[in-house]
Parts: structure tokens; C-alpha cells; sequence
């Protein structure tokens, strides 16, 4: 399982890691779950999967209770591979376990395009740790942040 709060790269992983492992060659099934009721559609997209396939299911926790040990029992009967997200421990292994702070945050941000440009001008230091402090972990919602912060210092707005 990838495992950790909400907007610190669960999904994002999940899907380089699959692709890694459909690069070799091993068939996988990406899931990705909305509700409760996506449950059905699973077990379907399961049954599809061949033998010793993998599946990949993004927000483990939807499932519920009965439907992660109906996926659970599935995949093990049909010789399939667990691969899932989810914003709290699980029952299976955990692969990764995902954090936010602001060292990653800062690390991300100057892999943005024009860092160089706009960083300690449009954007200064102060602007992350406020980002990262009003969001918590959630590197999503800290860059949003950013962007209004961005957008509002190219217009011209006070600080």
C-alpha cells in the first residue's frame, strides 16, 4: 500500500509504478475509485486481469470494509496482484508511506519552469513556509496556494 494524507503524491505514484511494472511486460489494471459504489466495477475490472497481473486501485478506503476483503479474496483466488493508495493505514503491506513538508515542497517548486526568474521576486521563501503551513501536508493544496500568491504579485497586489 501507498499510504498518506490526502495531496502528497499517492496517485502520482501509483501510476509510475505501474507503468514500471507494465514495462515489464506484467499486465496491470488501473483502478481508480470515486465512490462505495465503484466496488462492482472492480471486481469486474479484476475478473478481466489476467493471472499473475497486477492491479493498481487509487483510494482503497472507498471500498469499505466488505468490499476490500471481497477485492482481497479475489485477487488472491485469481493469482492477481494488490498495488493501492490509501489516506490511512491499511491491512496490507505498506510500500510507501507519503509526507509533505516544506523541504519537499521547496524541492518541487524549484523544478518549476522559470524558477530562476520568478523565485525571490513573484514568490519568496516566506511564500512557501505560509503555504505549507496553511495546508498541512497537502502539497496540492500548498501549490495552489502558490499560484494565487503568484498570480496575485503579477498583477500587482500587495503582499
Amino acid at each position: 500500500a501507498i499510504e498518506g494524507p490526502h495531496g502528497t503524491g499517492k496517485s502520482t505514484l501509483l501510476f509510475h509504478l505501474s507503468e514500471v511494472v507494465a514495462a515489464e511486460a506484467r499486465p496491470v489494471v488501473r483502478i481508480r475509485l470515486r465512490s462505495r459504489g465503484d466496488v462492482l466495477g472492480v471486481l469486474e475490472s479484476m475478473r478481466h486481469t489476467p493471472r499473475g497481473g497486477l492491479a493498481c486501485i487509487d483510494s482503497w478506503e472507498l471500498l469499505g470494509t466488505v468490499g476490500r476483503s471481497m477485492v482481497r479474496c479475489m485477487a488472491r483466488t485469481l493469482g492477481i496482484g494488490l498495488m493501492v493508495t490509501s489516506h490511512g493505514p491499511t491491512d496490507l503491506p505498506t510500500l510507501v508511506s507519503c509526507r509533505g513538508s516544506r523541504a519537499l515542497l521547496e524541492a518541487l517548486v524549484s523544478q518549476l519552469p522559470g524558477h530562476g526568474e520568478w523565485f525571490g521576486t513573484t514568490i519568496i521563501p516566506a511564500d512557501l513556509e505560509a503555504a505549507i503551513v496553511a495546508a498541512g501536508e497537502d502539497l496540492r493544496q500548498a501549490f495552489d496556494l502558490l499560484y494565487d500568491r503568484f498570480e496575485r504579485s503579477r498583477a500587482g497586489a500587495p503582499r
